[in-house]
């Protein structure tokens, strides 16, 4: 939020909403957030919407936590780019 209120410009746009899931997952990609300041605030002003907060909900509790660095290396890691 240093030059901007929103990642494109002044206006929420479909780049918010695009990048807003990937990043929510800032903690199992091994990322301190508070290394990055003005993408934090980002994060969180995109995080209060109203309209955010319903679509996160929508399969929260379907969610599965990722339990192992195995898990994790697979999703965020070399391992998704590798071919087979």
């Amino acid at each position: 939020m240093a030059a901007s209120t929103y990642i494109a410009g002044k206006q929420y746009s479909i780049a918010d909403i695009a990048i807003f899931p990937w990043l929510r997952s800032w903690k199992n990609q091994g990322v301190e957030m508070n290394d990055y300041p003005h993408l934090k605030g980002w994060l969180d002003e995109i995080a209060k919407r109203p309209a955010v907060q319903r679509g996160v909900e929508v399969l929260a509790n379907q969610r599965k936590p990722l339990i192992d660095d195995k898990a994790r290396e697979t999703l965020f890691g070399a391992t998704q780019y590798k071919r087979h």
